[in-house]
């Protein structure tokens, strides 16, 4: 089983099928360690339904084309990626593209920098490279789920054992928002992206941080 699921949005299925071959490419007798899930748009793809899913497959990084508009599609891929970035700001999300000069001149600095040429493919180096960064931003996101979840679990046990000082509240308050921001729909998603051991408390803080948050709003 793949280690690594990305989703990747285009709107020729020769881009498509390119991505797939480039990212899942491995020795004889080796596994991938990324499984690509392809989705390909057309001018009968309705955005909102494109949005859900994208979170309803939960992938662990999203790739996306710039340009989809040139056979029809009513959308950008800038579309999409600012609309993870307005619902999970710290969701691992990529730009390759053919036009690599224009995506950048056009997306906000930080997406600017995670802006690739589809021309990688054709440079082993340069696709190292780029199957390493897809990896650091998904472990990376992974890490802060995780730390960001360890940090509210204690502070769910210390309620149980006492009282939080108003610093503590804050402070779970302040984790929670971040919560939020990393998983898009809060406290009920987020168990889908935790590692295994994390996963493992996640349905006892639920109910801990419903409690919390309940006693916390009086």
């Amino acid at each position: 089983m793949a280690k690594y699921k990305i989703g990747y949005i285009d709107e020729q299925e020769s881009e498509i099928a390119d991505f797939i071959n480039a990212i899942e490419d491995v020795e004889e007798g080796q596994e991938s360690i990324f499984s690509v899930i392809p989705i390909l748009v057309t001018e009968e793809t309705i955005f909102e339904e494109l949005v859900d899913l994208i979170i309803s497959e939960k992938f662990d990084c999203l790739v996306v084309d710039y340009e989809l508009s040139e056979t029809g599609v009513t959308f950008e891929g800038s579309k999409i990626i600012y609309e993870f970035k307005r619902r999970m700001p710290f969701y691992p999300t990529l730009v390759y593209t053919a036009k690599e000069s224009k995506a950048i001149q056009n997306l906000d600095y930080d997406l600017a920098l995670k802006v690739f040429d589809k021309s990688i493919k054709d440079d082993n180096q340069k696709l190292a490279n780029f199957k390493q960064r897809i990896i650091s931003f998904i472990e990376g996101h992974r890490a802060k789920i995780d730390a960001t979840q360890s940090q509210l679990y204690e502070l769910t046990n210390i309620q149980e054992k006492g009282k939080l000082s108003a610093e503590q509240e804050q402070e779970f308050l302040r984790l929670n928002r971040i919560n939020d921001e990393l998983n898009g729909n809060g406290m009920t998603t987020i168990g889908t992206f935790l590692s295994s051991a994390t996963t493992e408390k996640f349905s006892e803080l639920i109910a801990k941080t419903e409690e919390l948050l309940s006693k916390l709003d009086k």
